[in-house]
C-alpha cells in the first residue's frame, strides 16, 4: 500500500494497493542501503511506464508497473532541522478500519471480536 500522495493525477495516492514485482538496487549496495526503487504493479496507475505484468483479465496488456523511489521528508523542530528518507510503502496484510475507509476492497477478512472498541466501527468496516 502506498502511504503518501506521490502523483495524484496518475493514480499514485495514499492507500493505493499494489503488488511488489521487483526491487532495484544500486550496484554494490549494502544491506542497510535503501533501494533505488521498488517496482509496484498498480491497477489504478495511468501514468507513463516501461513495464507491465503478464496479461490478466481486465488488463490485456498487463497491469502497469510504477517505480516507487525513496522520499526525503524534512521538518523543523525547536532548534534544528530534521529529515527522514524512506520508501512510501507499507505492507497491507492488515489495515485498520479507519485506513480502509473509502477504499473499494474486492476481498477482505474482518476480525470483529467479542465487542466493539468504538460505537459504529463494525458498521463502518462492513460498509
Amino acid at each position: 500500500m502506498i502511504s503518501h500522495n506521490i502523483w495524484q493525477e496518475q493514480g499514485l495516492v495514499n492507500a493505493t494497493m499494489g503488488v511488489v514485482e521487483d526491487v532495484v538496487w544500486e550496484e554494490g549496495a549494502k544491506r542497510s542501503d535503501l533501494p533505488l526503487a521498488v517496482l509496484v504493479s498498480c491497477p489504478t496507475y495511468n501514468g507513463p511506464t516501461l513495464w507491465h505484468t503478464e496479461p490478466q483479465p481486465g488488463f490485456p496488456e498487463g497491469v502497469p508497473i510504477a517505480p516507487i523511489a525513496p522520499m526525503k521528508t524534512t521538518w523543523q523542530t525547536h532548534l534544528k532541522t530534521c529529515s527522514q528518507t524512506q520508501l512510501p510503502l507499507c505492507l497491507a496484510w492488515a489495515v485498520t478500519v479507519h485506513k480502509s475507509q473509502g477504499l473499494t476492497i474486492p476481498k477482505m477478512c474482518l476480525a470483529l471480536g467479542r465487542r466493539e472498541f468504538s460505537s459504529g466501527l463494525t458498521f463502518m468496516a462492513l460498509s
